[in-house]
């Protein structure tokens, strides 16, 4: 009979299709380069069981990778150079690693790792042409959270992290799922990585980021969610949640508490403000029975305006405005107290603080959101509808992989 070297055998071995996905076939090689791969973010040593169910997830990957890239191709989607590079820097700054070295710190298992980070890119690019364009979120979805946000005297932020396991995949029944979940809790518990198990084995979009879903108050997530975290520290995780699409388990990377009284919209007014400075008290005195005097004769803002200007030349009115959007806020509290309440139309009472004498009329009032409102207005939007397009991503390859032709030889 044939005898073989042990290098041919070796390399017999190493070529062995250990999967076919439609027309193309994956190698053991290709298998164990991902395997090493994914070994290399693990701190912990890993059980024979681990190191098997790796193995099948490492498998898992390779195929869906390959049903993407055709998928791609046949849809004419490719990957700009520019883009992977711009991908790459991402990653190494990430990871804190020096400009151009990504690969070159992998070596033989380069070529793996630039198969995922190309994975990445296609779905990115996939999900953006197919799913993102047909998803939605109405203006009062997002005002209904933003009103529920600011009307809480002070809420709680969490920076949150997630693995998640969906309930979508076909290949595994509620129960396997569940038990799945319930393995890498224990996997968590015995001393793995939440960050690494979430890159590996969670099946949202997030995954890439090592589970990270940003930051993320109180009244933008689930009931469930909320009370699964909402005792949690920084660096604390909780057992497995469940919830419409599948098992979470939810780790908390930072927290932080915010009031709602800073996100409140700022009243403004504008109009003519007469503003005069003075160095001594007798002064003061002269000129504030002066301004008492007047007042009843002033009707209108339109009638302050005309003193302001008459009185402009004068040093110690050079604080004065005949015109601008203004907070009452920033003015000391006992004269604030005495502006707010005023309507368009209305002039306010001699007002005196030490030295300083203010007679302000309103021509016109107004709501001013901060900025920090519209911050979060931008967050719940995007959080909405990136949990929607993930979703719908979720189920798009999902169905990918149904119509696929996949024979698993390992």
């Amino acid at each position: 009979g044939l005898c073989l070297g042990v290098s041919q055998v070796a390399w017999a071995n190493k070529d062995r299709v250990v999967a076919v996905v439609n027309s193309q076939v994956i190698t053991q090689h290709e298998l164990d380069q991902r395997l090493q791969l994914t070994l290399r973010t693990f701190n912990t040593t890993l059980s024979a069981a681990q190191r098997q169910r790796l193995l099948q997830q490492s498998l898992q990957q390779l195929v869906n990778e390959e049903i993407v890239r055709q998928f791609a191709t046949t849809r004419g989607v490719t990957i700009d150079e520019r883009l992977r590079q711009a991908r790459l820097r991402q990653l190494e700054k990430q990871y804190d690693l020096s400009p151009g070295s990504f690969t070159t710190r992998l070596g033989a298992l380069a070529p793996s790792a630039l198969a995922q980070v190309d994975d990445s890119i296609y779905k990115e690019l996939i999900v953006g042409r197919q799913i993102a364009p047909r998803v939605t979120v109405s203006t009062a979805e997002v005002e209904q959270i933003l009103q529920n946000l600011l009307g809480q005297k002070t809420f709680l932020e969490f920076d949150l992290y997630q693995i998640f396991l969906s309930l979508d995949d076909k290949d595994r029944s509620p129960a396997q799922t569940q038990a799945r979940i319930k393995q890498l809790y224990q996997d968590l518990q015995n001393g793995a990585d939440f960050k690494t198990v979430a890159k590996t084995y969670s099946e949202d979009g997030n995954a890439a980021q090592e589970g990270r879903l940003g930051w993320l108050s109180q009244t933008e997530v689930a009931p469930e969610t909320l009370r699964a975290i909402i005792n949690l520290r920084p660096g604390q995780y909780s057992p497995p949640v469940a919830s419409q699409q599948g098992w979470h388990i939810f780790m908390v990377g930072s927290l932080r508490e915010t009031s709602g009284s800073d996100l409140q919209a700022v009243q403004e007014l504008s109009g003519p403000r007469l503003i005069v400075n003075l160095t001594d008290t007798t002064s003061a005195d002269k000129l504030e029975a002066e301004l008492q005097r007047l007042r009843p004769r002033l009707q209108r803002p339109a009638d302050l305006n005309r003193l302001i200007k008459a009185a402009a030349n004068k040093p110690e009115y050079s604080q004065s405005q005949t015109d601008a959007w203004f907070n009452p806020a920033d003015y000391p509290a006992s004269v604030a107290s005495r502006l707010q309440p005023l309507q368009a139309g209305e002039i306010s009472p001699v007002i005196r603080e030490g030295n300083t004498l203010y007679l302000v009329g309103v021509e016109a009032t107004r709501l001013r959101e901060t900025d920090q409102i519209n911050t979060y207005r931008q967050r719940i939007r995007q959080n909405l509808l990136n949990s929607r397009a993930d979703r719908q991503a979720r189920r798009f390859f999902r169905d990918l992989r149904r119509q696929a032709y996949v024979d698993i030889r390992l």
